[in-house]
């Protein structure tokens, strides 16, 4: 039992552990602000090891930490709905480095006259951050006539990769 312990303990903290890390979710379905880019509200933080994830409205972004510059594996995974069925939804998402899109993924939803359907889109970029440095999600929606909605339990985390 010792040694397990000791196996635990060594990859959640000391020399090997993938820190800083943090993982946040959707609370709520949330709708998005059709035709723009549209800040993800990733409002509900599952873990943030060194408290560098603002989950406040208008931030909901990861700051790299005094001290924590590196390489991280950054990735999110979310899921959108159109509001209206008989509605082709063509959405977009991007990995935003402060302030600027740096990676971006596609995905439609598509709907029939009696059903919602829904797509997921995954997004994930290995990053050379800088302390001081941050990272958003935002989503964009740009066709369509409903009102894009980013599903509960959506998803952004990140990790630094241990070297």
């Amino acid at each position: 039992m010792a040694i397990t312990k000791l196996i635990a303990d060594s990859i959640t903290s000391g020399a090997i552990a993938s820190t800083p890390s943090f993982f946040a979710q959707t609370s709520a379905n949330a709708n998005l602000t059709r035709g723009t880019a549209t800040l993800a509200p990733f409002n509900t933080e599952i873990f943030d090891t060194n408290s560098a994830y603002n989950n406040t409205s208008g931030n909901y972004k990861f700051t790299v930490p005094s001290g924590e510059a590196g390489r991280y594996f950054v990735f999110s995974t979310t899921q959108h709905l159109s509001s209206s069925a008989n509605d082709l939804e063509y959405v977009e998402k991007w990995i935003y480095l402060n302030g600027s899109a740096q990676e971006v993924r596609v995905g439609h939803d598509l709907a029939s006259s009696s059903k919602y359907y829904s797509t997921g889109i995954t997004i994930n970029k290995i990053m050379d951050l800088s302390v001081g440095d941050y990272i958003q999600i935002y989503i964009g929606d740009y066709t369509g006539s409903s009102t894009p909605v980013l599903r509960v339990g959506s998803n952004f985390g990140a990790y630094k990769i241990i070297e």
